[in-house]
């Protein structure tokens, strides 16, 4: 059972690991909302099984070598439970445009490489600006 827990556990972290270096290219094995999701709850809850199933496994028989991977699973597991639960919520920004402020200067390029520009727009006509939340 603790053979099972670790793959869980170190394999849940390996996909992790692997989905988050492939920046450029379309997640692994589709994980697409289940890695970037605000927060991954099915990655969680496989390591956190994983770690449950190694605390059955010490429970049932203790081993030094079973209560060294458990050890080091509940390590990882924290520490990326912590990191993930922390870090997934934004505070708000302290650079936020409010009513009657000046709109900030910027340079974007669209799909059709097309600079647009706050300099390049026609001055004095009524614009709409839509921020996206970038976390998807």
């Amino acid at each position: 059972m603790i053979w099972t827990s670790a793959f869980l556990v170190f394999g849940t972290l390996g996909l992790i690991l692997a989905n988050l270096g492939a920046q450029d290219r379309a997640p692994l094995l589709g994980l697409q909302q289940m890695i970037h999701a605000r927060i991954p709850w099915l990655l969680l809850a496989l390591l956190w099984a994983g770690c449950a199933l190694g605390v059955g496994s010490v429970v049932r028989r203790r081993t030094w070598p079973k209560v060294a991977v458990l050890g080091l699973e509940g390590v990882l597991t924290a520490l990326v439970s912590w990191y993930v639960l922390w870090f997934s919520f934004l505070p708000p920004h302290a650079l936020a445009v409010q009513a009657g402020d000046p709109f900030p200067s910027y340079a974007l390029v669209d799909q059709e490489e097309v600079l647009h520009s706050v300099e390049a727009s026609t001055l004095g006509e009524a614009a709409l600006y839509i921020f996206y939340r970038g976390d998807w």
